[in-house]
């Protein structure tokens, strides 16, 4: 990311855009720094290196992906969920079954806590818990 002025487009630092700017890179991923509000700004850059004023873009209320506490129902049902590189540590109420899907909707791991599981690879998981009282279920992603 390079600093610009948000209303002209020019370049705040750096004299030479190519040390700043790779054409190997297509994309760019932001990572909120938690839940809240966000502005972001867009622009194109032309052959001769010129920037194009900003297209702006407002997120609100924007919650990361991931479980970092507990996962709970109406009947008391606690799980907590810790993701670990390429595993999940449960803890919670012994005996507690927990499943695992993909999302894809296909089922990868499932156990009783308090256990951890292993996981396939990186990616957007959904954790279910089936209680008489309903199922309760949370996104959580592994890096």
């Amino acid at each position: 990311m390079i600093p610009a002025d948000i209303v002209t487009g020019h370049l705040k630092v750096g004299n030479d855009i190519q040390t700043s700017l790779s054409s190997a890179v297509s994309s760019y991923e932001i990572v909120p720094f938690g839940a809240g509000d966000y502005t972001v700004g867009v622009q194109t850059i032309d052959q001769s290196y010129a920037g194009s004023k900003f297209n702006i873009c407002s997120l609100s209320d924007v919650k990361p992906s991931g479980i970092d506490n507990v996962l709970t129902d109406n009947g008391g049902t606690h799980l907590q969920i810790h993701v670990n590189e390429l595993s999940l540590d449960v803890e919670g109420e012994e005996g507690i079954r927990f499943d695992v899907y993909g999302i894809d909707g296909v089922l990868v791991a499932w156990d009783y806590a308090p256990n951890t599981v292993k996981l396939p690879k990186a990616g957007i998981y959904i954790v279910s818990v089936q209680r008489e009282n309903g199922v309760y279920s949370e996104k959580i992603a592994v890096r």
